[in-house]
């Protein structure tokens, strides 16, 4: 067990030296990262090659960037958004801004993904072209507002970003507690990145559920490790700070 402990502690530094590559992984991943700032307003991404990151997917025709930076306030109320130019029907999770409608089969698509289980995060100006779907499927489709831009999404209320945030997350087996201005990033199954852009520290609470996450065991980071109590892991995101984290199974 001790001989598994050190080599999983040993990954673990691999692991965190080859997120140190960048700040985070970019909702838009093929631009390159911003550098890091002081200011709490999240800007579009930028950056070299990054580790490649799994999470909720959002879908963005090639053809439109219209409410790209409502995704990436997004990614700022910790939801793991990942760019993707296809329609991303294997996903149990997507998120839908109004640039999805540059795709003229999107509303029968998104109907389809709805109907055939899958969860849709979708923004109030996208809403108001779906007709009566976000109403009928409120159970599958949980509407993001964002008719007051970014600034309104990240000065949304708590108790309405941890609904809409544990809606996204619960698919990738996940719940988290965290104010705005943090983000999370999945490296896999295998790492995590938390950013607070907060200018103060920010308590950030994990649970891993059970079903999507088996055999977790613990966090590692720089060699320490942050044990699990019960399925949850308690974290202290310092002000405007990033940790990367490796995480280790049984």
């Amino acid at each position: 067990m001790r001989k598994n402990r050190m080599s999983a502690l040993l990954g673990a530094g691999a692991l965190l030296t080859t997120l140190a590559a960048g700040d985070r992984q970019p909702a838009w991943s093929g631009e390159s990262p911003a550098t890091t700032a002081a200011s709490t307003t999240p800007q579009p991404a930028a950056g070299t090659t990054r580790p490649v990151a799994f999470g909720v997917p959002a879908y963005a025709p090639a053809a439109s960037k219209i409410e790209a930076d409502i995704v990436e306030a997004t990614r700022w109320l910790g939801i793991p958004v990942v760019r993707s130019s296809r329609f991303p029907s294997g996903s149990p999770i997507a998120f839908f801004c109004a640039g999805a409608l540059a795709d003229r089969q999107f509303p029968a698509r998104l109907r389809s993904f709805v109907n055939g289980g899958g969860r849709a995060l979708v923004t109030s100006r996208l809403a108001s072209h779906l007709g009566r779907l976000p109403s009928e499927r409120a159970d599958r489709v949980f509407v993001l507002p964002s008719s007051q831009g970014p600034a309104g999404v990240l000065a949304l209320p708590q108790a309405q970003v941890d609904r809409l945030r544990n809606f996204a997350l619960y698919p990738l087996g996940l719940r988290m507690e965290a104010p705005p201005r943090v983000a999370l990033t999945l490296v896999g199954q295998q790492g995590l990145v938390v950013e607070n852009r907060n200018p103060y520290a920010a308590g950030v609470k994990l649970t891993f559920l059970t079903e999507k996450w088996p055999t977790i065991q613990c966090l590692a980071s720089e060699g320490a490790e942050i044990p699990l109590d019960g399925h949850t892991v308690a974290l202290q995101a310092p002000p405007r700070g990033t940790q990367r984290f490796r995480i280790v199974s049984r």
